[in-house]
């Protein structure tokens, strides 16, 4: 109440009160017996009283609405100062100027708006500042005595993630998760601060926090005799699935899979390896109709290339495609390998449609348009990918533009290139011919033109070329590779010799479990299970040669009919196709870390020639 106004009041009710005195004094003085008059001067009084009372506090009401309207008004003057100020002072560095703004201004009785408290809260977070974010975050609105609203504690979130501190962000979250419980159990009704918005900084916290912890080696080290602490990673992933599926609570319609959460969330899954979850997500995103950002394949991809599942790498670059969005240039790389990698399995398992050539000449073409670096093994996985697949055409136009580019052109590429073109030959004369080209390009006829040759043959039945071509690999010392004796395996079962299939088989099966042993044991090469694989149809093959010989009296029959049916309950085991990504996490074992560094495996197995 205004000074004014309480000298007012005390000046009014002073005359009040001597006037009923006088007025008191004269009634006894000249009328002492008359209690009558003396009844009726004192309602005169009273009423008197009671009205100027009433005056009194009406004005009373209008000088404090005034004071209290100038109150406000120099409020908002000094909270307007205040916001310019902020503005001005709006980067990261001056954290510390701003932080001292705002406690002056509580200090002097002004009470900042949220969304300054908020900016703050983001500049200490980007500076590294998480104690002062904190202080901010808890006593300074204790101090103000008033609740936080959803904005603050996005804000806070937000200064986690930026400054790479994940516990205290886990700590916060795990405290708003059990008050939302608490009101979700009293009112169902009740708008939890749980929702999209706050679940993408605590993922996009995890993030930077595993990140940092990648790039600097640190790790959490548990104590002794005590189990290790689940990472960042794990624990928000574990989060997030749980809000996602949890039936008791409604956090599900609140936290919707947004672009960024989406994105968060895949690069979460990618640093723990699960490929799986990336699929999962961008699925449910597709099914919700929601947009899935290209990071989110990115990551997709990235996890996938690294548990060799080339097949879904492929599906997935072609489905970025589709959407017409730009992928990343490690992505196209990848994506480039794999549909290698595709073909190549295509070709192994017998089938006929396969687009991964298709997509390596597209993802080659857009890296030339779009002014990326080609390197010569840009230009060699298109061209082997179209080899694999038979589409010799499409590599002798890429075999030319190499010419026009001025990249060198290898020997064994040009073979690679020839052999498609021998293999799809019409008749031995065009065989001949190109086996002459190749002696003039190269001065000898490769492996692998002998190779293309031997397909040719079988698929045309022609026999008597075939024995001519494998006598003249016997003549002149060619080494025999793996692809050569399961191609002579499916010719003697053609040309109902299965004894001689069931003793090749054999011989095959003895050297490749030998190899790989080897392989194994010494632990400097990485193992590749398809290079000691046999195609399911060969194995139909030799099982079906037993079953028509199974009474000779040569031992190895049996010996190759029990290495075949090891073999086919294997592949049944593993669950797994060459032409489509299985759900089996088993599938594929991923190779060591150090098989990742070059460093690290040439410590490990110093090359004796370097």
């Amino acid at each position: 109440m205004p000074v004014s106004s309480r000298r007012l009041c005390a000046l009014v009710l002073w005359n009040l009160y001597i006037l009923f005195s006088l007025s008191v004094s004269l009634i006894l003085l000249y009328c002492p017996f008359s209690y009558c008059w003396l009844l009726f001067a004192a309602c005169i009084v009273s009423l008197q009283v009671i009205m100027n009372k009433k005056n009194v506090i009406s004005e009373l009401r209008r000088e404090s609405a005034v004071y209290d309207e100038r109150i406000a008004l120099q409020d908002n003057i000094r909270r307007a100062k205040l916001r310019r100020f902020l503005a001005e002072h709006r980067h990261a560095s001056q954290w510390a100027t701003c932080v001292a703004a705002l406690e002056d201004a509580r200090s002097s009785g002004l009470a900042p708006a949220n969304d300054m408290i908020g900016d703050a809260i983001q500049r200490c977070g980007k500076r590294g500042q998480i104690g002062v974010a904190k202080r901010l975050y808890t006593s300074f609105y204790r101090q103000l005595k008033r609740p936080r609203p959803p904005v603050v504690h996005l804000a806070f979130m937000a200064a986690c993630a930026d400054s790479a501190n994940f516990v205290e962000a886990h700590e916060a979250f795990e405290s708003l998760l059990a008050r939302d419980k608490a009101k979700l159990a009293k009112n169902a009704e009740h708008k939890p601060l749980i929702n999209d918005d706050l679940v993408t900084e605590y993922l996009r916290a995890a993030l930077a926090t595993s990140v940092r912890a990648l790039e600097t080696g640190a790790g959490v080290s548990p104590e002794a005799g005590s189990a290790p602490a689940p990472a960042p990673w794990e624990t928000a992933l574990t989060h997030l699935l749980q809000l996602r599926r949890d039936k008791a609570y409604p956090f599900r319609k609140h936290v919707e899979l947004t672009p960024l959460l989406i994105e968060s969330a895949s690069q979460l899954a990618e640093l723990g390896g699960h490929w799986q979850l990336c699929l999962q997500l961008l699925q449910g995103a597709a099914q919700q109709q929601m947009l899935v950002p290209p990071e989110a394949y990115d990551a997709a991809i990235r996890a996938c290339y690294r548990h060799h599942k080339h097949a879904t790498v492929v599906s997935l670059m072609e489905e970025l495609i589709a959407t017409k969005v730009a992928p990343d240039e490690r992505s196209v790389r990848l994506a480039l390998h794999s549909s290698e990698e595709e073909a190549s399995a295509a070709r192994r398992a017998g089938a006929a449609h396969s687009t991964a050539w298709a997509l390596s000449l597209t993802l080659f073409h857009a890296m030339k348009q779009n002014g990326l670096v080609t390197y010569q093994q840009s230009y060699e996985t298109p061209l082997r990918a179209c080899v694999q697949a038979g589409k010799w055409e499409q590599a002798m136009s890429l075999l030319q533009t190499m010419r026009r580019d001025r990249r060198p052109v290898s020997p064994a590429l040009y073979a690679t290139v020839l052999s498609a073109r021998v293999e799809h030959a019409a008749s031995y004369k065009e065989i001949a011919r190109l086996f002459r080209l190749s002696v003039v390009q190269d001065g000898q006829t490769s492996v692998v033109l002998y190779l293309a040759a031997l397909r040719n043959c079988m698929a045309r039945r022609d026999w008597r070329h075939f024995d001519q071509l494998n006598t003249e690999m016997k003549r002149k010392d060619i080494p025999e590779p793996y692809d050569k004796i399961l191609l002579l395996i499916e010719a003697a079962y053609l040309r109902e010799n299965y004894h001689g299939a069931l003793m090749r088989f054999a011989r095959f099966d003895n050297i490749t479990n030998f190899e790989k042993q080897r392989v194994i044991e010494s632990g400097s090469v990485r193992l590749y299970e398809e290079d000691f694989e046999v195609p399911e149809r060969i194995l139909d093959m030799v099982l079906d040669a037993y079953e028509r010989v199974k009474d000779h009296k040569d031992p190895m029959v049996g010996v190759a009919f029990r290495a075949a049916t090891a073999r086919k309950a294997k592949m049944g085991a593993s669950g797994h196709t060459r032409l489509h990504a299985s759900s089996d996490p088993n599938h594929r074992e991923a190779p060591p870390e150090w098989m990742f560094s070059n460093e690290a495996r040439e410590a490990r197995s110093p090359s004796p020639y370097h």
